[in-house]
């Protein structure tokens, strides 16, 4: 019982290092993985590009928020002028603060923007880089197919030639085991047993 399950160990390695060494099965193998990893390499380039486009959206409501502060504070800052200049100190003093408020808004504003273009300038830079692998295993899968393709076709042909050699060898034997005279009469040639 043992030595059975041996031999069926042995024979199913067997057909497994045989089946990895036809190049056939090497090359669809090859395509199998490229055909997976193209299925990962595009689901990560469409996150990473979601990402940037998400990216883009916030850094366009950062760029509005920072020249809505700017605005607001520039309003405050003149309104707080104008009332120094009617004498209404009261009123100056209120819009001043109102003004510094403001200007610490639109500091926050301002460096709210620059972290999202950084971050933009990366997540850009990711996304062309995704796109080039995506772009790279496509080509490579493309190769992979086209060496199948001509495996395929030389295999074909191979088996063509051994069919086309086990038919020459088969008439060759044919010939060698007919008797002597047999091929002679079929061709009209008399021997030399016929009265003439």
């Amino acid at each position: 019982m043992f030595g059975r399950i041996v031999r069926y160990v042995k024979t199913w390695f067997g057909g497994k290092i045989e089946a990895a060494m036809d190049p056939e099965v090497e090359i669809q193998s090859a395509i199998d993985e490229a055909k997976s990893r193209d299925r990962v390499l595009r689901n990560q380039a469409a996150k990473v590009i979601a990402h940037r486009t998400k990216l883009d959206a916030r850094l366009e409501d950062a760029a509005e928020a920072v020249g809505e502060a700017r605005e607001t504070t520039k309003q405050a800052l003149i309104r707080s002028d104008e009332a120094t200049k009617g004498g209404d100190a009261e009123t100056a003093a209120k819009w001043e603060q109102i003004a510094e408020g403001l200007a610490l808004k639109l500091q926050a504003a301002e460096s709210n923007l620059a972290s999202l273009e950084e971050q933009f300038v990366i997540a850009d830079t990711q996304a062309d880089d995704a796109k080039s692998a995506v772009q790279q295993n496509a080509a490579r899968l493309q190769e992979l197919a086209a060496k199948r393709i001509e495996l395929l076709g030389r295999l074909e042909q191979a088996k063509m030639q051994e069919t086309v050699n086990e038919a020459l060898e088969s008439m060759s034997a044919a010939i060698d085991t007919e008797p002597e005279g047999v091929g002679a009469r079929a061709a009209g040639v008399p021997d030399g047993n016929e009265s003439a």
